[in-house]
């Protein structure tokens, strides 16, 4: 009974003994925290060892457009590739990519109206079966094969209805990513139908202008001289070839002086 009541006694003096300290007898910093926790046991304090952090998976980031729609970097792509391809093929030139051989491999809209082909039959065919001089394309063919630069020709093409089309092919090469690397040549097919209607029309002004017997020149902002009639040949007596690309004054200070007081 006596031992039972020694055993309170320093219970009790321990409790007193804590109390005066300061310290309770469990004490902590809350678990949220996930830092170092303080633990003390009677008079002696402990540091426990930190909290394992868990490992946080980051989550992929995602974008909101403008009507709020949320977008993720694989649909960016699939967007920025779907717009390459529209650029590619409502384009207002015709374009086709051929390799080494002259094959076509790809080609837009605006090429398949050009030679009146649908896409499904101008891929895989040689482009030289739409062209109307072969040897005018193969020569074209070699530069691409020895030249890093781009080269330029101009041609007829033959449509499928056997219409003829002055064009100028310009072709770069390029190395395709959807074709393991290969060698190609993207080439743009610049219609030059209208271009060739202007020249044949200027043709015909400077015909009339030659039947004239007025003398009659033309001169740029330079004061060059850019067009030189059979009638000017019989005045000032320089021919077109000796009057194009001079300086009026300069042509006309020798010589013919009279002629020259009658242009101003």
């Amino acid at each position: 009974m006596a031992h039972h009541t020694n055993k309170k006694r320093h219970l009790r003096r321990a409790r007193h003994a804590n109390a005066a300290d300061g310290c309770d007898d469990h004490r902590s910093i809350p678990a949220s925290s996930k830092t170092t926790r303080v633990v003390s046991r009677g008079s002696r304090k402990f540091l426990s060892q930190p909290a394992k952090r868990k490992a946080i998976m980051k989550p992929v980031p995602i974008r909101s457009t403008r009507n709020g729609a949320i977008r993720s970097p694989k649909t960016e792509l699939e967007a920025a590739i779907q717009r390459f391809v529209d650029l590619y093929d409502f384009a207002p030139i015709a374009y086709v990519s051929f390799g080494r051989s002259g094959r076509i491999g790809e080609a837009n809209l605006t090429a398949t109206e050009l030679l009146g082909e649908p896409r499904d039959r101008l891929i895989g065919r040689p482009f030289a079966f739409y062209v109307a001089d072969l040897d005018q394309f193969m020569r074209h063919l070699l530069y691409c094969r020895t030249s890093e630069r781009r080269v330029k020709t101009e041609l007829q093409l033959k449509t499928r209805k056997g219409e003829r089309v002055p064009v100028q092919l310009l072709s770069t090469p390029i190395t395709s990513s959807t074709r393991n690397g290969a060698l190609l040549f993207q080439t743009a097919i610049v219609d030059l139908r209208e271009r060739k209607r202007n020249e044949q029309q200027l043709a015909e002004q400077a015909r009339l202008l030659d039947l004239t017997n007025d003398a009659i020149m033309v001169r740029d902002a330079s004061n060059r001289i850019t067009y030189w009639n059979k009638g000017a040949t019989k005045t000032y007596g320089y021919t077109r070839e000796e009057a194009l690309g001079q300086v009026v004054h300069e042509l006309l200070k020798t010589g013919h002086r009279e002629s020259r007081r009658k242009i101003y």
